[in-house]
């Protein structure tokens, strides 16, 4: 009989950086139980970044003997651990052994870390390869960095029915609970409030669909965030953000009164009762890695329907017509825009509709059977038929070599290269907002931050935690 196949899956039990990076992980993990059952074994890597901890992970997997390794979590660069592995293989004369490797990459995961992926090429050139991503759109944006496109596939994240659910019982609760009729429509957020998420150009267009309609409201969970664009180098000192979004909201108080407001970090039975309660889930980011969107799978997943910025994998895992409002955005010969006038169109056509309890209940069976556990665990099976070995990345991977001293979003919002490969994020229906004069601006090509260069990763890293550690509890 063959010997049963064994999937050794290394993961970290300490939180990641973001709360939804933790849910990600969280119900992969339950996908891989359910796909290979007691074939799959989890390591635990209690101090990932430490060399003795690669080598501790690396003389684990040797005693496992796998034939796939399978890397489930955000963290540190999983070639580190396989030069290990792979050192202490060739050490015990056993490089005959089979080696297959799967990436689970999330957001940033490549970009941020290419350069310890191409100190890595010579080590991942002895395996066979295969590098997830989680939409068919972050799917297109990196395919070109690998000289064999097939080293790439998407595999979505799954999302937890246990969780993320529709009850009518409590929508009417928590619609009681801030006194909404059944008329009033209620607008949410959850996420990150942060300039990569363009809150601001949300406010100020709910703010001008608001004045008009006295029904409506928008509510937004979540911390606030400085990041802005620390990954581009750019930082905001701490709190810099949410001055700016609190100008913005004594701004337009006259025209919104207190129907918008802040509710903080929510636990996950919070952000189930908002969801619940919304009439619909919006979300404007045009973050530079806007791969999976979680945030409104749960509220599709809650029975909410969705208004989402046609960038990334935001508008690929949210459906059709039915379900998800796409807002239009682009390059403009000003920056990066989002259509001002697609986001009034959403406004309305939301005030207008009328969606009973069955239609909520059928929209929330219909995504969490699309992204539940059960339905990713059978595309695991698939994505782990790997066949060939890896053959290295392309020169195109070279301009994110520049690491944590990549100077963006301004390379993709003037040099043609960037703005060629990220045309592969936006939809076909974005083309037409450059000579478009109703859009809102999401990055300027002149924004003015304070400029950093720094001296290494570790700088870099250390500069993120110091100034936005009351973040890191994000949803």
């Amino acid at each position: 009989m063959a010997r049963k196949k064994i999937i050794a899956v290394t993961y970290s039990p300490e939180k990641s950086v973001w709360q939804s990076c933790q849910d990600l992980a969280k119900n992969l993990r339950t996908a891989y139980q359910i796909a290979f059952g007691s074939s799959v074994e989890f390591i635990p890597s209690l101090n990932p970044g430490n060399a003795l901890e690669f080598k501790r992970t690396a003389k684990e997997l040797l005693k496992m003997s796998p034939d796939v390794i399978a890397f489930t979590e955000p963290g540190p660069n999983p070639g580190q651990v396989l030069c290990y592995y792979d050192a202490i293989l060739e050490a015990g004369k056993t490089a005959s052994q089979t080696r297959k490797a799967i990436f689970h990459l999330y957001g940033g995961g490549l970009f941020l870390d290419m350069p310890y992926w191409q100190k890595s090429e010579i080590i991942l050139k002895k395996y066979k390869c295969k590098f997830s991503f989680s939409s068919e759109r972050q799917h297109s944006l990196v395919a070109p960095f690998f000289l064999n496109q097939k080293d790439v596939s998407n595999c979505a994240f799954p999302i937890s029915s246990e969780s993320f659910f529709y009850s009518a019982e409590t929508r009417q609760k928590f619609r009681s609970r801030f006194g909404l009729t059944k008329k009033d429509k209620l607008f949410v957020y959850t996420g990150r409030l942060s300039a990569t998420k363009n809150i601001i150009v949300l406010l100020r267009n709910f703010a001008t669909y608001a004045s008009m309609n006295p029904d409506a409201y928008l509510f937004l969970a979540g911390p606030f965030d400085d990041i802005s664009l620390t990954v581009f180098t750019y930082l905001e000192k701490r709190g810099d953000y949410e001055k700016r979004v609190l100008k913005v909201l004594a701004d337009i108080k006259h025209a919104v009164g207190n129907r918008i407001r802040l509710l903080g970090v929510l636990s996950t039975d919070e952000i189930l009762s908002l969801n619940n309660g919304a009439d619909a889930f919006i979300s404007l980011g045009t973050y530079h890695n806007e791969e999976f969107g979680l945030s409104p799978l749960v509220g599709l997943g809650c029975g909410c329907p969705v208004v989402l910025g046609a960038w990334g994998g935001f508008s690929q895992s949210s459906g059709d017509g039915r379900d998800c409002m796409l807002v239009s955005v682009g390059f403009t010969s000003q920056g990066l825009a989002c259509s001002s006038s697609d986001i009034s169109k959403a406004f309305n056509r939301i005030g207008q509709n009328q969606e009973d309890d069955q239609i909520r209940m059928d929209r929330s069976q219909r995504f969490i059977k699309r992204y539940s556990p059960d339905a990713i665990a059978e595309k695991l099976i698939e994505l782990h038929e790997v066949r060939s070995k890896f053959r290295g990345f392309s020169k195109t991977s070279d301009l994110f070599m520049k690491g944590p001293n990549l100077a963006y979003p301004m390379e993709f919002l003037r040099d043609g290269e960037y703005r060629a490969m990220y045309q592969r994020y936006v939809s076909a229906s974005s083309n037409t907002l450059s000579s478009e004069k109703n859009h809102d601006l999401a990055f300027r090509t002149d924004w003015i931050g304070e400029r950093i260069v720094f001296k290494s990763r570790k700088q870099f890293f250390k500069e993120i935690r110091d100034r936005h550690e009351h973040c890191f509890d994000e949803r």
